[in-house]
């Protein structure tokens, strides 16, 4: 046995033991990305193979920043195509899994586990996935309070094959045909939206120029289009509506021809719609119904279409039809899949609004009741929420007397305390309620007062 042992020397460990070889490579490309570096490089620290980060001409701290983190960097010439630049990071990149997020995306603790689990689980048996060449994650877009509210889906996890690669100058995305499987667990967050990212970036010089090219080379894409009409709506002084409404009609009828558009193009484009003719006025809410109607039909799972349609029907007075698009619209946000959406999830407070204003109409009193609490507990000192919700507490048939309403908001704040006083006179003043925002200032003392308009009383300031 020793000269056996000797012979072939250490044996090899059983094959259910051994680790399976997963070796991920985490690529981006970046310019002027100090703010998010750090942590678009952190999340893959401890699950990457390598760390691969394509420069495209930064002027910031971006370079150093990476390099410090243990990052491979590259340097590429810019040539308005984003494919270009992606594809060759992707040249680069050693790994048998590439995971390619943006420098403002990332997995959290708990995603960044099951991602890998489920790539361990992938090499260790692939027979128990035949064919699988990518994988399809949720794409959660978050506001300036770390809310979603566009909810989408992407590629951004793919074997390292030569024969997947992006396309398209801007929008780009991935060749890939068959092979996906959608980990509905596992989401990308991106925080590109915020006010402060938007701000930052030049999103509107940036992407005009290689969307005119790529629509040169392909005039008929209508993909392309519909980012041509997204990026024309960023215009700094304004854009030409027309031009912006001709484009998302022909995608729409495109789309009903038959023609090739992303599902996420032709929705975008019935969601601008539907608002635009809504907010035309009486004339085109006929228009505005068919749209939201067919939106509604086509993309049941959203439920923006939803809210859109009963924003419709509320403005034409029919609030039973109202009402019910509104509970369907709740129901899709808070049931047990995760909706895809642009707009209503990041701002359900407009939801429960519309809600409170149609029960009044309808005197359900419970639904009143219901939505006014909730508003009151989730959002007590928002004037843009709480001035309607006066307005609609002082709709009530028959209008409830000042003092009923004072009662009411005694329920939800302290009418001693200085802080609500002034809040709920401000609001009452946005619900046109004069009145009562002169009977809750009445109860401010002189003192008080001088804290609200100056600050400190004379002797404080003194000492400061």
């Amino acid at each position: 046995m020793a000269e056996n042992k000797k012979r072939h020397g250490k044996r090899r460990q059983p094959a259910a033991k051994r680790r399976p070889m997963v070796r991920l490579s985490q690529c981006m490309i970046v310019k002027n990305e100090e703010k998010n570096i750090e942590q678009a490089l952190g999340w893959a620290k401890n699950i990457a193979f390598e760390q691969i980060v394509v420069d495209t001409g930064s002027t910031d701290r971006t370079v150093e920043l990476a390099e410090k983190m243990g990052a491979k960097v590259y340097h590429f010439e810019w040539i308005n195509d984003f494919s270009a630049a992606k594809n060759y990071a992707i040249e680069q990149a050693r790994g048998n899994w590439i995971a390619f997020l943006d420098a403002d995306e990332y997995f959290d603790e708990k995603d960044t586990k099951l991602l890998r689990g489920f790539l361990d689980r992938v090499e260790s048996d692939p027979r128990s996935y035949p064919g699988l060449n990518f994988i399809r994650c949720r794409w959660i877009n978050l506001n300036d309070k770390g809310e979603a509210f566009v909810i989408q889906e992407q590629d951004r996890v793919f074997r390292n094959k030569p024969e997947i690669r992006y396309v398209n100058k801007i929008h780009e995305h991935l060749s890939i045909g068959e092979g996906g499987l959608f980990l509905t667990d596992i989401k990308i967050y991106h925080t590109g939206y915020t006010k402060e990212a938007m701000s930052s970036k030049n999103t509107y010089e940036r992407n005009l120029a290689p969307i005119e090219a790529e629509l040169r080379e392909n005039p008929d894409n209508l993909t392309m289009k519909g980012y041509l009409a997204d990026t024309l709506r960023a215009a700094p002084d304004g854009y030409d509506a027309e031009r912006v409404v001709d484009l998302y009609t022909e995608i729409i009828e495109g789309n009903k021809a038959g023609k090739s558009v992303y599902k996420f193009t032709v929705d975008n484009a019935y969601a601008f719609l539907s608002n635009y003719y809504l907010n035309r006025g009486e004339s085109e809410w006929d228009r505005a119904l068919e749209l939201s109607r067919e939106a509604s039909e086509a993309s049941p799972e959203n439920p923006d279409f939803d809210y859109y349609t009963g924003l419709i029907h509320h403005a034409r007075r029919e609030f039973p039809e109202a009402w019910t698009c509104f509970k369907s619209c709740e129901r899709k946000m808070f049931g047990e899949m995760i909706p895809r959406s642009f707009y209503i999830l990041g701002n359900s407070n407009q939801l429960f609004i519309k809600m409170i204003q149609t029960a009044v109409e309808l005197r359900d009193n419970d639904g009143f009741n219901k939505y006014l609490t909730l508003l009151f507990k989730t959002q007590p000192y928002e004037a843009g929420i709480i001035g309607p919700l006066i307005a609609a507490v002082c709709a009530i048939s028959p209008p409830p007397t000042e003092d009923e309403v004072l009662e009411l908001l005694g329920k939800h704040y302290d009418l001693n305390n200085l802080r609500d006083k002034v809040f709920l006179s401000r609001a009452a003043v946005r619900a046109s309620k004069p009145s009562l925002a002169a009977r809750l200032m009445d109860t401010i003392t002189k003192d008080e007062l001088d804290w609200v308009d100056g600050g400190a009383p004379e002797a404080d300031t003194a000492a400061v």
